[in-house]
């Protein structure tokens, strides 16, 4: 009898992690040039690009119906006020988009500040949640993207805690 509890629990305690869990278990992404990484639920795509000022790295991937985006661009010149930066580029992401900006709260990372902005797209019904911030010479982006009836707060969540910034 106490055997059959005992693989019972082991049984429901699987299901339980699994079920519940599912962006919890994926692919790192990690960069010592970035100092940072990730954890993407599944395969993800790099792409960099090394301009005059300013070198992006861009990670993708996607999860059901979920669309995951992480960048850090590595800046060559000294960025200061990095909180106004921070608004600015909430701005120019939701113009860049033709998203409607439904509202905006404060990021934030170890000691650094930055902001999360819930979006909205009018054109294909999507939910959009951009978060930013800026560490040193550094711009962190990590977008989620869904349609707005099958959007999962609870994944994108896990998605945003998975950042990580190194030293």
């Amino acid at each position: 009898m106490k055997k059959n509890a005992f693989l019972v629990l082991i049984a429901c305690f699987v299901l339980f992690t699994t079920a519940f869990a599912p962006l919890a278990k994926g692919h790192k992404y990690s960069s010592e040039e970035g100092k940072m990484s990730i954890v993407f639920p599944n395969e993800f795509e790099i792409e960099e690009s090394d301009l005059e000022n300013v070198k992006v790295v861009k990670i993708t991937a996607t999860h059901d119906e979920l669309f995951l985006f992480a960048s850090y661009s590595l800046h060559k010149t000294e960025i200061t006020n990095h909180e106004s930066l921070a608004e600015l580029s909430v701005q120019s992401f939701a113009e860049s988009i033709t998203g409607t900006i439904n509202g905006q709260s404060e990021w934030k990372v170890k000691k650094h500040n930055g902001l999360k902005a819930m979006m909205e797209l009018a054109e294909n019904e999507s939910r959009v949640q951009y978060n930013v911030i800026l560490v040193g010479d550094i711009q962190y982006q990590l977008v989620v993207v869904a349609p707005q009836d099958s959007w999962d707060q609870e994944a994108a969540d896990t998605f945003f805690k998975s950042f990580k910034l190194k030293k």
